[in-house]
């Protein structure tokens, strides 16, 4: 009798703690890293780096639903000790996202959607013998995105899931018909991107 009570007891600990992960009202902070690649280039002894943070903040409009902004900051630079110019390219954004978060168990599914205005500026050094070239743009995104969250505890979650990116920009490009001459033009962008994303969260409130 009472092992079945402890038992019971626990269960309904689990089930409780499970039903209050995502009560409205309380709030989650996190971030998300995406698209994390480093490269070697042999033939002009150099390397590439890129990566893709989203910090973000929401609260618990009702339960399960949670609504909030999100600011990604994107960075890819190449660097060669022989050859190509060096390059660096940053982009910082900001804009609201929402998600629906599904059940009540420990792991729940999740879709939500989110929009971000970015701004992006680019640099170009020792390029061809010129001084060093800034370039700058901006770009907007809207990324569906559906995956799961697994809530370890009452305040702490993993997740992962697939974003499927609508990407416009607007940005500076370059053309350089002779050594002496440099002409910047306008260069717009639209495509759309599968990405693959994994994150944590801390969850805070009652």
């Amino acid at each position: 009798m009472k092992t079945t009570g402890f038992t019971l007891l626990l269960l309904m600990t689990l089930v409780s703690a499970a039903l209050a992960q995502t009560e409205k009202g309380r709030w989650q902070v996190g971030a998300q890293v995406g698209n994390l690649t480093y490269q070697r280039f042999k033939v002009f002894k150099g390397h590439s780096l890129s990566v893709n943070l989203t910090p973000s903040a929401g609260y618990f409009v009702a339960k399960n639903l949670l609504a909030g902004l999100s600011v990604p900051f994107s960075n890819t630079s190449n660097s060669y000790k022989a050859g190509p110019s060096d390059y660096n390219n940053r982009s910082i954004g900001i804009g609201p996202f929402i998600r629906y978060y599904v059940g009540n168990s420990n792991v729940k599914p999740f879709a939500g959607i989110g929009f971000t205005y970015n701004s992006t500026a680019i640099r170009y050094e020792s390029l061809l013998n010129l001084n060093d070239i800034k370039l700058k743009g901006s770009s907007t995104n809207l990324v569906p995105a559906v995956g799961a969250a697994w809530f370890i505890n009452r305040n702490v979650l993993l997740s992962a899931g697939f974003g499927y990116s609508f990407y416009h920009a607007k940005n500076q490009g370059f053309q350089q018909p002779n050594p002496n001459t440099l002409t910047v033009t306008p260069i717009t962008e639209k495509y759309q991107k599968l990405s693959f994303d994994v994150g944590f969260a801390l969850l805070f409130g009652k």
